[in-house]
């Protein structure tokens, strides 16, 4: 019997993964029940109700609540980041649980919204390079050795045919150029620290504008939403200094610490960092004396964001015709090589 039992319990655990709509919608209608008089026992079994198919987690969160576990704790199995588990924990230290579930479920969603609209930046360029890839080599195993005769004596001449008779070989010798690449750097930038390899990825001409918008995004939005909480500058450091942190914030965290413990302002490491604006600089420094520095962080943060994917869009839009225009020349120097042999054979007629 106990092996059965034993048995029996992985097969549960795999019910325990929350994607990332299940986790806002739990959030926001959990903030509801709050608001609306529930305790927060009484709204866990509410939603045990209406959420059938997570009830196991659910009763597992209100069992854990009447143990007299902290929230983040009952909450664990949400698999939260240590930032939003710390919002919880000030959430309760502070009484606007509602107010922090409601921003923590935003956040969520905008988040959401923004990996959505990244994907989709990123995807089209990548569709457009198969498109033109598959398009060369198809011409080449297919449509060329069905016109040998044809094309033969105008290879040479003709740099279309030659581009795409040679297709597989450039096409094979770029991917082995830029995973060769690709790897030099990488295990380069291995032996440096996290702040090091960003502020490396801005000498890259191409994309250090996007290196810049993307971190200076990040970061304004992270701090933010952290300072609406009501913890201060130094609350927020902890935090990132925690193990679910990348490393490059750790390795931020690690030395804004040392600096105030210097007696030095934040903005003196901030202002090193290349792959942060200059800009934030000074709303840091102003958001201080006012005491609004969070909702500067988040409003600045949004627009950083929009930057970034004007920025890569206005590059799309550049690459596209681009594509379209070295798709034509492959096209009409395939018609081309049909085209003159034939032209060539009707003169010698007359």
């Amino acid at each position: 019997m106990k092996k059965k039992s034993l048995l029996k319990k992985p097969i549960n655990f795999t019910h325990h993964t929350f994607k990332r709509k299940e986790k806002q919608e739990f959030l926001v209608l959990l903030a509801e029940l709050l608001d609306n008089g529930f305790t927060l026992e009484k709204s866990l079994t509410f939603m045990q109700t209406v959420n059938p198919k997570r009830k196991k987690e659910i009763k597992q969160m209100n069992r854990r609540l009447l143990e007299g576990k902290n929230l983040p704790t009952c909450l664990k199995i949400l698999h939260l980041k240590e930032s939003e588990q710390a919002q919880l924990s000030f959430a309760e230290v502070h009484g606007d649980l509602t107010g922090t579930l409601l921003r923590m479920s935003q956040h969520m969603s905008d988040k959401e919204k923004q990996r959505e609209h990244l994907i989709k930046v990123i995807s089209y360029p990548l569709l457009l390079l198969l498109f033109l890839s598959s398009m060369v080599l198809g011409m080449k195993w297919y449509i060329l050795p069905q016109l040998t005769e044809l094309y033969d004596s105008n290879t040479q001449q003709n740099i279309g045919l030659m581009l795409v008779n040679h297709s597989p070989v450039i096409v094979l010798s770029l991917l082995v150029l830029l995973l060769i690449g690709y790897t030099l750097i990488k295990l380069y930038l291995s032996k440096k620290t996290a702040i090091y390899r960003a502020n490396w990825l801005c000498r890259i001409p191409l994309i250090k504008m996007f290196v810049i918008h993307y971190y200076t995004s990040l970061f304004s939005l992270e701090w933010g939403k952290l300072l609406t909480q009501g913890m201060e500058f130094r609350d927020v450091v902890l935090i990132m200094n925690q193990p679910g942190y990348t490393p490059l914030m750790q390795e931020m965290a690690q030395e804004i610490e040392r600096k105030i413990e210097e007696g030095i302002s934040i903005e003196g490491p901030v202002k090193n960092w290349r792959f942060l604006k200059p800009e934030l600089n000074l709303i840091i420094l102003q958001g201080e004396v006012k005491g609004d520095l969070g909702k500067e962080l988040l409003i600045y943060g949004k627009k950083e964001w929009k930057a970034f994917i004007n920025l890569a869009e206005k590059r799309m839009r550049f690459l596209q015709p681009m594509m379209f225009l070295l798709i034509a020349i492959l096209i009409v120097s395939v018609y081309s090589a049909l085209l003159l042999p034939i032209y060539s054979g009707m003169g010698d007629l007359y």
